[in-house]
């Protein structure tokens, strides 16, 4: 009797400290003009474990379990990549690998290796401690065609991709460039404002005081390392929850480097009355 119980409790111990994975993997078209088309493929992923309590509703839609997996077994995880054809089967080629670590569970890649017009499927998979692999999800992608025609159009004929919320950590984490990392993607970006406490500043956040302050951003983070795409000049220190002057200031920094871009629209959305002793600058 005495074994039987003791084989149960450990048989316990096992079940509760297996904690499965969620999983986040992306897979966007990089575009510097719109005319120019797709200039690459950013792709990125994020792994938490299964009691991660995401705080951002907007987002939850984006994680996706995985129960056979447990995530603190997950040493490695690698990025393929395969060319979709009518005549043949995919060949899916390695293109990244990263190991994974207490403190790093996420990464990301330009694949500037592309043809337009092309549709391309990456394959995100993991690696075990004990080197069993799981292939866990696929994301496929169309490269933009160049359209030269754009350049001449008005502004009010173009059609234009709009990001929501660009300043949120959930909408473009941190670690993959943040608020300056979104203008790879679209010209249309967003930035909700709020009445500061101190003269001359505008706060940058959602909606109520957080655990990060009056402003709760992604703003003045330096870009994915080793892009070729990551903000050359971080507001310092750079550890986002910035004013809004940081966030045009990256804006700024991207124009600097990538001066031959389409017109950049910020959309400025006002959370708060104007206070009357209040002058923003």
């Amino acid at each position: 009797m005495k074994k039987t119980i003791l084989i149960s409790f450990v048989l316990l111990l096992i079940v509760q400290n297996a904690v499965a994975v969620k999983v986040k993997f992306t897979a966007a078209n990089m575009s510097i003009n719109v005319a120019e088309g797709t200039i690459g493929i950013f792709t990125s992923f994020e792994l938490f474990p299964d009691d991660f309590e995401n705080t951002d509703s907007l987002n939850t839609i984006d994680f996706i379990d995985f129960p056979f997996v447990s995530y603190n077994d997950i040493t490695q995880v690698m990025i393929d990549k395969a060319m979709l054809s009518a005549e043949s089967s995919p060949n899916f080629l390695r293109m990244a690998n990263f190991v994974v670590t207490d403190s790093i569970s996420s990464g990301s890649r330009v694949d500037n290796d592309i043809l337009q017009g092309s549709t391309y499927v990456f394959r995100l998979t993991v690696m075990d401690n004990n080197g069993q692999e799981f292939q866990l999800l696929n994301r496929a992608i169309t490269i933009q065609l160049a359209d030269p025609t754009i350049n001449c159009a008005k502004l009010n004929n173009v059609y234009r991709l709009a990001g929501h919320n660009n300043f949120q950590e959930s909408v473009v984490d941190p670690s993959v460039g943040g608020f300056y990392q979104s203008l790879f993607f679209t010209r249309v970006i967003e930035l909700d404002i709020h009445v500061a406490t101190q003269f001359g500043r505008w706060d940058v956040r959602h909606t109520g005081i957080s655990g990060c302050g009056y402003n709760c951003n992604n703003c003045g983070y330096t870009g994915p390392v080793g892009s070729g795409f990551n903000n050359p000049f971080p507001s310092s220190p750079s550890d986002g929850d910035k004013w809004l002057g940081i966030c045009i200031d990256d804006v700024k920094k991207w124009h600097d480097g990538f001066p031959n871009h389409d017109p950049i629209i910020i959309h400025l959305d006002l959370k708060s009355k104007f206070d009357a002793t209040h002058t923003a600058v």
